[in-house]
């Protein structure tokens, strides 16, 4: 039998309870990752667009080359998922009870301007001032600082959110009683391999030497171990500022 209380009146969903999760473990989680990251996406499409460029980022030209097969709203339609996808993983670690703070969000960019800092001395020891980003014609100040921002979301996006975290945890899926540390490495070094090879092509594409591809795969593989030990955010984050202060000449400041 059901009470007239329990039938007229349902009980209100209970409210999560907040975990509490320190600041590393907290930002790693996919909410924080993409929120931070999400700045960078927009102020690459809004610079771009505002320019009238004709240089875009190579991966960024991948996705429109994606969108216009879906037509006139293929654009806005890509744009609509990845603002979908960012609702969809707040909500999913709120019911979690895990909460976004704004100061870990300043907190991640502080992190992001440290690894930087200290990834970018490598390229200056190693390339004795060779220029990283060479264009056709080349792009005006606003141009190149967007194209820093798009490098940052859509390159650690493709090859590190989607050519390295989603193989591991399909693999971690399919595979729960086992480490696969082998295909792992594999799959951890093509992605690599792969970041570095792209650069060199398109528009803005590099002349290829392989002292600059095995820096940029280099410099993959740490951006890699960062994106496994610290989430997307924070590798999207290092990667853009890297690429500013590589491109704006910015080592200048730091080493003499």
């Amino acid at each position: 039998m059901y009470s007239n209380e329990n039938f007229f009146f349902k009980p209100k969903p209970e409210t999560p309870k907040e975990i509490k999760l320190g600041y590393f473990k907290a930002t790693k989680k996919a909410s924080y990752s993409l929120l931070s990251a999400l700045p960078l996406l927009i102020g690459y499409e809004v610079l771009i667009r505002v320019q009238q460029s004709s240089v875009i980022n190579g991966v960024a030209n991948w996705v429109q080359e994606f969108a216009s097969l879906l037509g006139f709203w293929g654009t806005i339609i890509v744009g609509v998922l990845i603002l979908a996808l960012c609702i969809f993983t707040v909500q999913r670690d709120r019911k979690q009870g895990i909460t976004i703070k704004k100061r870990y969000i300043l907190g991640m960019t502080i992190e992001s301007l440290l690894y930087a800092f200290m990834l970018a001395p490598l390229v200056n020891f190693a390339f004795f001032g060779h220029k990283l980003i060479i264009f056709d014609s080349e792009p005006d100040a606003v141009t190149q600082f967007a194209l820093c921002l798009g490098a940052g979301f859509y390159e650690e996006f493709f090859f590190r959110f989607l050519f390295l975290g989603f193989p591991f945890v399909l693999l971690d899926n399919m595979y729960p009683e086992k480490k696969m540390y082998g295909t792992k490495f594999i799959i951890f070094i093509i992605s690599a391999a792969t970041f570095s090879y792209i650069h060199y092509i398109g528009t803005g594409g590099d002349i290829f030497t392989w002292n600059s591809f095995l820096f940029r795969m280099g410099a993959g593989i740490v951006l890699g171990i960062i994106f496994l030990l610290r989430g997307f955010g924070i590798a999207a984050w290092t990667h853009a500022i890297y690429d500013i202060l590589i491109v704006f000449g910015l080592l200048k400041l730091i080493i003499k």
